[in-house]
């Protein structure tokens, strides 16, 4: 059954809620990063090659979003600090492979657990118990939404 007029002004009322909640949170947290800190294109990078393991620059620009050539310099830098290094492909010697390296695990869990960090304090500071738990059991229920999508 289609849900009603009302219902999915309900839906769309808690929809907008909830993104606006969410970009808040985003921007807050990215006040939490120092000013030396690797970019949050460079960041995402990092955490694509961090659960998806290696892959040719053509795979990481389709999970980014981008062009191919738009990693190209991007790649370049983050070879050079050696948090990235690319390899050539062992079932095709044409392709390389492009896989974090245990100093790019490195930096990218420090970015994140300065996040973390700065989110957990503001948790304990702000909410109570049973309200962390719901934070917690909404923080999953966003999850379900992303990897069903």
């Amino acid at each position: 059954m289609a849900p009603t007029r009302t219902q999915m002004n309900d839906l769309t009322e808690a929809a907008s809620s909830i993104r606006r909640s969410v970009v808040r949170l985003v921007r807050r947290m990215r006040l939490e990063r120092p000013d030396e800190a690797l970019s949050l294109f460079k960041l995402s990078i990092l955490g694509t090659l961090y659960r998806k393991g290696a892959v040719t620059a053509t795979e990481l620009a389709t999970w980014e979003g981008v062009r191919p050539q738009s990693l190209t310099r991007v790649l370049a830098s983050l070879e050079k600090k050696g948090f990235v290094s690319r390899q050539p492909d062992r079932a095709d010697a044409r392709r390389l492979l492009i896989t974090l390296t245990p100093e790019g695990k490195k930096a990218l869990g420090a970015d994140v657990r300065k996040k973390e960090a700065w989110l957990a304090r503001e948790m304990e500071k702000i909410l109570a118990p049973d309200e962390r738990g719901l934070l917690l059991k909404a923080s999953r229920l966003l999850d379900r939404l992303t990897e069903e999508s």
